[in-house]
């Protein structure tokens, strides 16, 4: 078996997540483990890791032992070629929306256990996802997520940046390997789960055909796995440097402007508001973004004063965290504290 402990490859947390259902449903975890060339240590050491065409193999072998798409997480099984077939009924959407919307409803004319819901506020859009399983501890509800925004990057040929992923689930053993596949702030024991992006990405159009359809079920779900790898994006790079400066409490106003990340990144200014573009995103709508789920975190999980969260976001004085916080969700800090706090 291809296993190592560098960052390459699959987490065998995640061998072990894939392999829960089928042993709820009386199947040797060792036998499948085989047939997917991966040595049966994994189950004792997940720290082992695997190569994605061996998690992909076994993925396969889950589905097609089971003829469940939800390899047992599901209450009622999900028959193996539903994804598919899903991917036929949206590829002849005009955008991104419309696809995520027929997809939504595509699940619920099944009446599966497997449902989503677009929710669009202003800059932001959500897709919730709801799962009706007695077994699931937050793998399955990640793998969804990781194969429908896979599938959304295909679609418009451009790769979606999350802004956030919420989970309704306790903060796993391996949080970390979840931070390093979302690439995004990981928020646990919210609400609901599913995943946050910039609105802009509904209204951009859809690239591919059925031509090209074909080849990418042929490839699934190995292609699909793509999420596991680190995002390289220079808007993930930038992501990644303010979390930094905001988490150790080192960003002010003046500091982290485009100029000085430019020079970090060892580009010209010019360069970077190229990049940028295109893929699809401004310097300033990361930082905002990145602020807003950080001054979002710190208003709801924790009792910092929200002078001392203007501080840490690096605002210069508090009430233009006050004016910068409102134009982002509508609401001033307070506000916005009293009303989620008060539903709990």
């Amino acid at each position: 078996m291809d296993s190592n402990n560098d960052k390459s490859g699959v987490s065998g947390h995640f061998v072990i997540g894939q392999l829960q259902g089928a042993i709820q449903r009386g199947l040797d975890p060792k036998e499948l483990l085989l047939k997917a060339e991966i040595g049966d240590e994994v189950l004792n050491e997940p720290s082992l890791r695997v190569s994605f065409e061996q998690f992909a193999t076994l993925m396969r072998i889950t589905w097609h032992e089971l003829q469940d798409e939800s390899a047992g997480y599901t209450v009622r099984p999900l028959k193996v070629g539903t994804f598919g077939m899903m991917c036929h009924a949206t590829i002849s959407c005009l955008n991104l929306r419309r696809a995520l919307l027929r997809g939504a409803r595509y699940y619920d004319l099944l009446d599966s256990d497997l449902q989503f819901e677009l929710i669009e506020r202003g800059p932001e859009a959500e897709l919730k996802i709801s799962i009706n399983s007695q077994l699931d501890e937050g793998y399955f509800t990640g793998s969804i997520a990781l194969i429908w925004l896979r599938w959304a990057s295909w679609m418009i040929d451009k790769k979606v940046l999350l802004s956030r992923m919420n989970f309704n689930f306790d903060k796993p053993g391996y949080d970390i390997e979840n931070d390093r596949i979302f690439s995004c702030p990981v928020y646990y024991r919210q609400e609901s789960c599913g995943f946050v992006i910039p609105s802009r990405y509904l209204n951009m159009p859809i690239e591919q055909t059925p031509q090209s359809l074909t080849e990418f079920l042929a490839n699934t779900p190995r292609n699909l796995l793509n999420h596991h790898q680190k995002d390289d994006s220079l808007s993930g790079q930038i992501r990644q440097l303010l979390h930094r400066q905001l988490s150790q409490q080192q960003a002010t106003q003046e500091s982290f402007n485009l100029e000085d990340t430019a020079g970090i990144l060892h580009m010209t200014s010019q360069s970077l508001r190229r990049r940028l573009r295109e893929e699809g995103n401004a310097f300033q709508d990361i930082k905002d973004s990145v602020r807003k789920d950080t001054a979002r975190h710190y208003l709801l999980r924790t009792d910092a004063s929200i002078n001392d969260i203007a501080l840490i976001m690096g605002f210069s004085e508090p009430s233009v965290f006050h004016r910068a916080f409102k134009k982002w969700t509508g609401y001033t800090p307070g506000a916005y504290r009293e009303r989620h706090t008060s539903k709990h």
